[in-house]
């Protein structure tokens, strides 16, 4: 039997990817775009699905 990582043991590619078209997308939606990314974030802290990242750990 012969054991061999798979394509995806790492998720930093992908990771990598996702960030630069988000920023693709947000750099043709401009400042409007931006805007609505950061209220989308803010929400996700104030429902706790996301860290509050100016908080120390």
């Amino acid at each position: 039997m012969v054991t061999v990582r798979a394509v995806y043991d790492s998720m930093v590619p992908t990771l990598a990817t996702v960030e630069t078209v988000l920023a693709g997308v947000l750099r043709q939606l401009g400042e409007e775009g931006r805007s609505h990314l950061e209220h989308s974030e803010d929400l996700s802290r104030q429902a706790g699905i996301q860290p509050d990242d100016s908080q120390p750990v």
